[in-house]
C-alpha cells in the first residue's frame, strides 16, 4: 500500500491550523435541502505495548480559525488502540487530511497524556492510517519535503554510520537530534525545537566555558554563517521557548526548519573534519 505523504500532499501555507479551537456547536452546511456531512476515520495506538489504555471522548466540536474545517470528533481508545472519527460539515477534500491528522494527533495525545500524568507512565501516541469518506484506506507517513535532500554529510550507509558513531559518543548530540526529528511531526514544536537545536550546536562548537555573546561569533565563523542566518531561527523560537504561543507564518516556519537542517549538516561536516573551520570554497557564507 502506498504511503500518504502528508507534507508533500499539502503545501506548507495550507498546513497551518496550529491555533484552531474546539468550541461551539456543529452547524453543517447544506447543499440545497440536503445536509452535507462527510466521515473520515484515523487509526493508531498508544505505545509502549505494555501500557493498556481505555477511554473515550465523544462529541468534540471543532472549528478551524480560518473556517475551512468544521466537524464533530469522537475519540475512542480501547486496549490502547485509537480510533478518531470525524463527521465533517461541508464534505471532505484530500487536502484536508493534514489538518485533520494534525488535530486528531493533538487531541488524542492530550487525552492519553492526562492518563499518563495520572499514572506516572510514559506514553506515546501514533496515528498512522485512515479511511476516508469514499472508503479508501491508506497508511500515513509524515514527510517534510522542504528539508528532504539537505543532508550532504552522509549520502551512503557507510557515511551514515560514521555520523551515528559521532552522535552515539556525545550525549548532547543525541538530544539535539531527537529534538530535530520531533519537529517533523508537530507543527507546534517546529520553531522552538529548531532554536534549541541551534543553541545546543553553538555550545558544542564554541565550548561551554564561554557565554552566549562570546559563542556566537565562534560558531558563525566555524560554520561560515553570517549572523543573519541563525538570527532568523532564534528570532522566531524566542516566544515559544518562553511559553508564549503566537501565530507564525507557515512560510517562515518552513524557512526556520530549512536553515536548521543546513546548520546541523554543516556541524556534521565540522565534526567529521576534526572541528576545523569549514572550507569557504566548499561551504560559502550563508546569509539572509
Amino acid at each position: 500500500m502506498e504511503l500518504m505523504r502528508l507534507y508533500d500532499a499539502v503545501p506548507a501555507p495550507q498546513a497551518d491550523t496550529s491555533y484552531a479551537k474546539c468550541y461551539g456547536e456543529l452547524e453543517p452546511k447544506t447543499l440545497g435541502q440536503e445536509l452535507v456531512v462527510a466521515k473520515i476515520q484515523l487509526f493508531g495506538r498508544v505505545y509502549p505495548g505494555g501500557l493498556k489504555v481505555n477511554l473515550s471522548a465523544p462529541g468534540i466540536t471543532y472549528t478551524a480559525d480560518d473556517g475551512t474545517l468544521t466537524g464533530t470528533i469522537d475519540i475512542a481508545v480501547k486496549d490502547s488502540a485509537i480510533t478518531v472519527d470525524w463527521r465533517l460539515s461541508g464534505g471532505y477534500k484530500p487536502e484536508q487530511l493534514l489538518p485533520i491528522w494534525t488535530h486528531s494527533k493533538k487531541l488524542s495525545t492530550v487525552l492519553v497524556d492526562l492518563i499518563a500524568y495520572r499514572m506516572g507512565a510514559a506514553a506515546i501516541v501514533i496515528l498512522d492510517s485512515y479511511t476516508d469518506d469514499n472508503g479508501h484506506s491508506d497508511n500515513i507517513a509524515i514527510v517534510e519535503s522542504a528539508v528532504t535532500g539537505l543532508s550532504t554529510s552522509f549520502q551512503s550507509d557507510a557515511e551514515l554510520l560514521k555520523v551515528f558513531a559521532l552522535i552515539a559518543s556525545e550525549q548532547p548530540l543525541m538530544l539535539v537530534f531527537d529534538d530535530l526529528i520531533a519537529t517533523l511531526s508537530s507543527q507546534d514544536h517546529k520553531t522552538v525545537n529548531c532554536g534549541r537545536c541551534v543553541e545546543a550546536i553553538r555550545q558544542l562548537v564554541a565550548g561551554y566555558q564561554l557565554d552566549a555573546k562570546q559563542q556566537w561569533p565562534i560558531f558563525n565563523n566555524s560554520l561560515n554563517l553570517d549572523r543573519s542566518y541563525p538570527d532568523l531561527i532564534m528570532k522566531y523560537s524566542k516566544d515559544p521557548r518562553h511559553g508564549k504561543q503566537t501565530h507564525i507564518d507557515p512560510i517562515i516556519i518552513t524557512e526556520v526548519m530549512r536553515r536548521t537542517w543546513v546548520v546541523i549538516d554543516r556541524f556534521f561536516h565540522f565534526r567529521l573534519g576534526g572541528n576545523g573551520k569549514l572550507d569557504l570554497s566548499k561551504f560559502p557564507i550563508l546569509k539572509t
